[in-house]
Parts: structure tokens; sequence; C-alpha cells
């Protein structure tokens, strides 16, 4: 169902979304925080039901000029389809059981996205 300015409401079964989640590692423990996400917390994530990939990003020291620098050095992008409230309802009742580790800075964040619009490409020549 498209609301008034045509976006599609959350609840479609396969409606698919796009989580951002931007975190840092406290002063000192990148590696430690790397390794326990990489070992532990995206396959965490992605054992709930209806999420469908991670990636893990970096910030990348050249962005563009005079654009004040962002407060998080990493990020990830999750795909997930189906019910967004019972998604978020199965992560919450899934994460006590989580490994758990204090190199993740308390300063994270997440947002869900809709899909508005198709995927545009650059033409091939």
């Amino acid at each position: 169902m498209a609301n008034e300015s045509g976006t599609t409401a959350s609840g479609n079964s396969d409606e698919r979304h796009l989580w951002i989640v931007f975190t840092n590692s406290e002063p000192g423990r990148d590696d430690e925080f790397n390794a326990w996400y990489d070992q532990h917390h995206v396959k965490e994530i992605l054992s709930v039901p209806g999420i469908l990939s991670g990636q893990r990003l970096v910030l990348h020291p050249d962005q563009r000029p005079g654009q004040a620098p962002p407060p998080w050095r990493y990020a990830v992008l999750y795909e997930s389809v189906g019910d967004l409230p019972a998604i978020h309802r199965d992560l919450k009742e899934a994460s006590p059981g989580f490994v758990k580790s204090d190199a993740l800075s308390k300063d994270s964040v997440a947002w869900v996205f809709s899909y508005l619009g198709e995927r545009i490409e650059q033409p091939a020549d």
C-alpha cells in the first residue's frame, strides 16, 4: 500500500529494507572490535529470521573536500526482507544471547530504510 507521497508502507511480507548501522571502537581497540564484529556479531545478526546479508565498511580517509568529519568510523549494511516489526522483535529477543564486546563504543546508531524507486545504474557503453 502506498501513502500520500507514493512510498510503500512497512509490513509487506516481501518488502526489502536496508539497515545502516554506524559504530566506533573504543579508543585503541580497533583490532579487538573488528575481530568481535567479524567472528561473532555479523553472524549473530544474520541468524535472525528475515535478515539476509551483512557487509561491513570502514571510513575511507579520502572524503569530499570541505565536508565535516563523520562521527563514526565503521558502518554495516544489512538487508532484510519481511515484516519489519517481527524482525525488530526477533532481533530484540535474540540479542541477550549474543556475544558482547566492551570494545564497541556506546555511540552506535542504526536506522532502517525502505527502498524507494528502482535501482538506477550507469548505462553500458
